[in-house]
């Protein structure tokens, strides 16, 4: 009985710092793999985000960096899902960039457990060196010419705010 009660003070901590860190975002930098490519996940050096946002002018461009460890990213994904779906007609395209230091070993499984409408791709340290990525979620938004709008958001962003921010882009003249 002694030895119970003094696990519980043990126990709260454990579970009261699991809560605290759900609530702010995956603050974590994992370096991905150096390989090229892994299976059909390409690789984004600087140089291949900047064609992959560049393939995607003329459409409003929402880029989410995520890992499949990370609970606030997977909660933020059902969400980025439904923007995908209701928006892609609309002229918004959706990518994906994880940031999962074991690549297509964590990423592939994940990805086959879930239907995600859109591209994900791997990102390299120095993609994740030059955007300064050093939080996840994080979430970042193009205009139909291809320029990044605003800073990059991070942590977990709200549906509401998604589609404030795409409405915004959309209403934009080319």
């Amino acid at each position: 009985m002694g030895r119970s009660s003094s696990k519980s003070p043990k126990t709260f901590l454990v579970l009261f710092l699991i809560a605290l860190s759900l609530g702010f975002g995956c603050q974590k930098k994992e370096e991905p793999p150096k390989d090229k490519q892994i299976g059909t996940i390409p690789i984004l050096s600087p140089a291949a985000f900047g064609k992959a946002v560049q393939a995607h002018k003329g459409h409003v461009l929402v880029v989410n960096f995520f890992t499949t460890w990370c609970e606030p990213c997977r909660k933020e994904l059902p969400d980025l899902i439904k923007l995908a779906r209701r928006y892609r007609s609309k002229g918004v395209d959706v990518i994906g960039v994880s940031l999962d230091k074991s690549g297509g070993r964590a990423l592939r499984p994940f990805l086959e457990k879930i239907n995600i409408p859109y591209p994900i791709y791997l990102a390299s340290q120095s993609l994740m060196d030059t955007l300064k990525i050093d939080a996840i979620p994080a979430t970042c938004f193009y205009n139909k010419h291809g320029k990044q709008v605003g800073p990059i958001i991070k942590g977990r962003i709200r549906y509401d705010i998604l589609i404030s921010k795409v409405e915004t882009l959309l209403k934009i003249p080319d």
